[in-house]
């Protein structure tokens, strides 16, 4: 039976899937394993939200699909969820199984430059997506993983990654200790801000006195933000002798290499809300909304 969009989403609250690999092992950009574990407790409000780089990769995974196995040869066989044998918490949903060789897995994607993508044919790919291809053979118990990803919506690469026992040791390891912390409510520690905000978002009015630790934390906060305000000035002062220097020439060089430009820019466009609330303040209601409030971090 094929899962709708919805069903599938509530399948991954049951466990560690291949997108939540890089994230739980703490190598993900994008999230980080206290978001995953919100995820999995169903705390996070914004999880299966859509935006346009997830919609054009499932549009164009048919295509990708098709011409993978247009230029290998290979047919391909699509898949529903699948969870690893002997562990009913990691499950995979991969992009397809090849038919002619069964140690090999497809894994497609879309990109829309190729920053992080190495030569053709190497495994030379951004480190989320090794994670993700290691995780998928361990649970299929597969040895190769061929990564077809179209860049740029016109340059096609396939590029091939092996399994690792090693890594897929230590992922074994992560997951469980992972996953113990799901079961047990135990939220993971915070990795970023983010995090913090997420966990703490509501406060009590109350105080609390600093660790000698913590004393030292704020006192180099403190300090680091006093050097950041240091540095600001010193290029503001940098800059206004080097503009001063330029005169009304738009481009700098030395040594046939540019130093800096001085250009006009394209207009600005702005709404003037004030104008409007003077004009039209029944219109300025209508529209206005406001935010829910957040806390905000001062360091004193």
């Amino acid at each position: 039976m094929t899962l709708t969009r919805e069903q599938w989403l509530e399948e991954r609250k049951k466990g560690i899937g291949g997108s939540d690999s890089a994230a739980v092992l703490g190598l993900s950009k994008w999230k980080s394993p206290y978001q995953v574990w919100c995820d999995k407790k169903g705390c996070n409000p914004s999880e299966g939200s859509d935006n346009a780089g997830l919609f054009w990769g499932r549009t164009l995974e048919p295509v990708i699909r098709q011409h993978y196995s247009d230029v290998t040869g290979y047919s391909v066989a699509e898949t529903e969820i699948f969870f690893m044998p002997g562990y009913d918490y990691i499950f995979a949903t991969v992009d397809g199984l090849v038919i002619e060789d069964p140690e090999r897995i497809l894994e497609i994607k879309t990109a829309r430059t190729a920053e992080g993508w190495g030569e053709p044919g190497t495994d030379q790919i951004p480190v989320e997506y090794i994670c993700q291809c290691q995780h998928y053979m361990m649970v299929y118990n597969r040895r190769i993983t061929d990564v077809a990803v179209l860049i740029g919506g016109s340059d096609f690469r396939i590029y091939h990654v092996e399994a690792s026992e090693n890594i897929q040791r230590h992922m074994l390891r992560e997951y469980a200790s992972f996953w113990q912390k799901v079961k047990d409510n135990i939220p993971p520690e915070p990795r970023c801000f983010d995090d913090v905000m997420r966990r703490f978002c509501e406060s009590t009015q109350t105080e609390i006195t600093a660790s000698p630790y913590i004393h030292l934390l704020a006192e180099q906060m403190k300090t680091a933000k006093e050097q950041i305000v240091s540095l600001e000035n010193l290029c503001e002062d940098l800059k206004t002798k080097i503009a001063a220097f330029m005169g009304e020439n738009e481009v700098l060089t030395s040594n046939d290499r540019t130093l800096a430009t001085w250009k006009y820019g394209k207009p600005r466009q702005y709404f003037d809300k004030n104008r409007l609330l003077a004009e039209h303040p029944e219109i300025f209601e209508k529209y206005n909304k406001q935010t829910v409030p957040t806390r905000t971090f001062l360091i004193k």
